[in-house]
């Protein structure tokens, strides 16, 4: 039985009856401050939960910062490698389609097993708080220039920039 009224509707003495149990008010009191409390204790782990969720979106939008450098990089090492194959072809005419086909998906693979590391150093680098200062000396090094893109991007995203203080 629930017994929530005040003064009680069912005498104290059926509790004592076999396989009855007489639930008050206090009782169901009892149990609601005993989830509160649980649920309390949650709050710090649902914290830390939420925090960790938020620096990890954080890093995520920063890295976007990356994606103009990534692309220039990919499409500058795409450039070194078509030129070359075209080369080859011309000075080796005598292999088959099949064969310069093999030879290209094996260039491509080396270029994206040389790019794999520098893209996540790049990716971090967005992330870090001189982050435009290393981007452009990635550029810098690689001779690639991704400014026009940059600036497409900055009117396209203009909180972005804003939200990093660029």
């Amino acid at each position: 039985f629930v017994d929530i009224a005040v003064p009680r509707d069912i005498a104290a003495d059926v509790n004592a009856l076999d396989n009855v149990f007489v639930y008050n008010i206090d009782d169901l009191q009892t149990v609601v401050q005993g989830d509160l409390d649980t649920r309390r204790a949650e709050i710090i782990d649902v914290e830390a939960i939420i925090a960790e969720e938020v620096a990890a979106f954080i890093h995520w939008f920063q890295s976007l910062d990356a994606v103009p450098v990534i692309a220039a990089l990919r499409g500058r090492f795409d450039e070194i490698r078509e030129a070359e194959m075209a080369r080859l072809q011309v000075k080796l005419r005598h292999l088959s389609p099949d064969d310069l086909a093999a030879i290209n998906a094996a260039a491509r693979s080396m270029i994206n097993k040389i790019c794999h590391q520098p893209m996540i150093r790049i990716k971090d680098y967005a992330g870090s708080e001189d982050s435009d200062l290393k981007l452009e000396t990635v550029c810098d090094i690689f001779g690639i220039c991704p400014e026009d893109e940059e600036a497409e991007s900055e009117d396209a995203r203009p909180e972005v920039r804003q939200a990093h203080g660029n």
